[in-house]
């Protein structure tokens, strides 16, 4: 079963994103692309899924085995990006794995659905690198 399907399996969970971000699929992701990692190609058989709100994002796919994410600040709209850039960056980042796409769901419910900052979101996960959000945001 490929990603996409796996997500498609949690309906409570993905109502509860989507009714406060975009879903889309992802071939890649240049973000969650580190080492050891097989030719970017070769991920377009079993893509990513990208959760996209007003003001952040949640990327996860499997690679290398892992079930790889990126979280932080977003802008919809390409056209403004230069004029959010500033808010994207107080946002924070955070780069890591998940254990189970139940894990990966139940993160975008809390950072995206809840707007809650990374400290906040209690769900188990690896995280391989994270910039916090600046104080006040």
């Amino acid at each position: 079963m490929g990603l996409q399907a796996e997500v498609d399996a949690e309906t409570g969970s993905v109502q509860q994103i989507t009714a406060v971000a975009r879903r889309s699929s992802c071939a890649t992701f240049a973000d969650i692309l580190w080492p050891p990692c097989p030719n970017p190609l070769a991920l377009m058989d079993d893509p990513g899924v990208m959760f996209e709100s007003a003001r952040r994002v949640v990327v996860f796919q499997r690679i290398g085995g892992d079930l790889r994410y990126y979280a932080g600040g977003w802008c919809l709209e390409q056209s403004r990006i230069y004029l959010e850039q500033d808010r994207i960056a107080d946002e924070g980042c955070e780069l890591g794995v998940f254990g189970s796409v139940q894990d990966a769901l139940a993160f975008a419910s809390q950072y995206l659905a809840e707007e809650r900052n990374f400290a906040a979101v209690q769900i188990p996960r690896e995280v391989r690198y994270s910039r916090q959000q600046a104080a006040g945001t």
